[in-house]
């Protein structure tokens, strides 16, 4: 029976042994992040949508939401899937790189939802108000993600399945 510094011990290693270096996380962050802002500039582009004044925010939302969701993608990926067959790390990375993109730009989204409608909610910190917090932000992030199946479509489903294979690839 291991104890539970040796637990502690192990899982610490094995965290400090999958976590990406720093080049590959501010590499990557950007390359992701500039797709991910393709991806919304697409469909931008298709919906007509530059007309609206707050296409340079929606861009910059999927840029940072990109850029923040990869490195954590990239560790759970490492981590979760690293020592296992080829395919399975490509399917469970492709997995994990979708979640971690659209939470991150979910979470984005739902902070952008609180703070338009901020001046309507109580007093910070009071009951009322948190209720207003938590089901504000929990809509705001339904809602995205009922609209982010025709934002992503194809092209982000391409670039989510591309960052499978390159981990499923790169980590043997």
């Amino acid at each position: 029976m291991t104890s539970g510094r040796g637990r502690a011990a192990s899982l610490r290693a094995r965290l400090a042994e999958t976590a990406p270096s720093p080049l590959t996380v501010l590499c990557g962050s950007i390359l992701f992040g500039a797709l991910m802002a393709l991806v919304a500039t697409l469909d931008l582009y298709d919906r007509n949508q530059f007309l609206m004044p707050q296409w340079p925010a929606v861009l910059a939302m999927f840029f940072l939401g990109g850029a923040l969701g990869f490195t954590p993608a990239l560790w759970l990926s490492r981590l979760l899937f690293g020592s296992r067959e080829a395919i399975a790390r490509t399917m469970g990375a492709t997995i994990v790189i979708a979640l971690s993109t659209h939470l991150a730009i979910a979470a984005l989204f739902a902070l952008e939802y609180r703070f338009y409608y901020a001046h309507w909610h109580a007093p910070a910190f009071t009951l009322i108000w948190g209720f207003q917090f938590a089901f504000t932000t929990l809509s705001a992030a339904y809602q995205f993600t009922v609209i982010s199946f025709s934002i992503y479509g194809i092209p982000g489903t391409a670039i989510f399945l591309g960052f499978g294979l390159w981990f499923g690839r790169a980590s043997h």
